[in-house]
């Protein structure tokens, strides 16, 4: 559309979790989004900066700002213990591969954590799927959940639904976690050798509340405006910038929705 923008990627590159979640299995078409994106990068000629982290004095002469900065996943738990939690950014961004008695627990209800007890069946371990939903996977479509549960079905791998995890504590060399049934409220204790937990991303405010304050807009994006598909109330001034989030830098989201939003948002600038 005519603007000069450039993109600082603060890994070596691009891709962010979707680089994560291709790693898992048959997930590897996610690539072809990644590969897209980054030729359209290059065939407009944006320059990206790896290993780069932008810092307020980096600003002097951009009018506008976007932080798509992501999250960092939520280890936290009602009854403690979540530091003893692994993360999918473990599993498939530092390759750990626990192995014997496994839990996987999803709040999330998407491809993270199904993928995740599929790549651990994969490698030989003895996998518990819990989730608080009635169906696990709630979030996927009718050709993509039947891999996922066909695959543990078979190989004979346990499916917990209707089940919180409260917490975790260590039990030896194992870990002991108290399981709770949503409906009864009865607790139960069982013990693995690793503890898995998918319950989506929390956004890193560090940079957004460094940079919010020297903003013209103060960093505050109109959902009116978004949702109607028109441009934002506040434009940059002279000598000011706007700052505005998205993606799972400002909630936790699929890639669907943080494209879409890139979108709506970005038409109007």
């Amino acid at each position: 559309r005519g603007h000069h923008v450039r993109l600082h990627e603060a890994s070596d590159r691009l891709g962010g979790q979707l680089a994560l979640a291709l790693k898992a299995g048959w997930r590897r078409g996610l690539q072809g989004i990644i590969d897209w994106l980054a030729a359209e990068l290059d065939h407009l000629a944006v320059p990206v900066s790896f290993n780069s982290y932008v810092e307020p004095e980096d600003l002097d002469d951009v009018h506008v700002v976007i932080l798509a900065t992501g999250g960092l996943p939520i280890q936290e738990l009602p009854g403690g213990g979540g530091e003893l939690a692994l993360t999918a950014w473990d599993v498939l961004g530092e390759g750990q591969r626990p192995e014997g008695e496994v839990l996987v627990y999803d709040e999330v209800g998407g491809h993270g954590a199904l993928s995740m007890a599929q790549l651990l069946s994969d490698g030989g371990a003895s996998v518990t799927f819990a989730t608080m939903d009635a169906i696990p996977g709630r979030d996927l479509g009718a050709q993509n959940k039947p891999v996922y549960l066909g695959a543990l079905r078979r190989r004979g791998h346990t499916i917990a639904t209707d089940t919180r995890l409260l917490g975790i504590s260590r039990s030896g060399n194992r870990i002991a976690a108290r399981l709770e049934d949503r409906w009864s409220r009865d607790v139960s204790e069982a013990e693995f050798d690793a503890v898995i937990v998918d319950q989506g991303v929390v956004p890193d405010p560090s940079l957004f509340e460094a940079l919010a304050p020297k903003a013209a807009n103060r960093g505050r994006l109109s959902l009116d405006a978004l949702a109607d598909g028109k441009p934002q109330p506040i434009a940059p001034g002279e000598g000011a910038f706007v700052l505005y989030r998205i993606g799972d830098a400002l909630m936790s989201r699929d890639v669907h929705a943080a494209l879409y939003e890139a979108r709506r948002l970005c038409t109007h600038i």
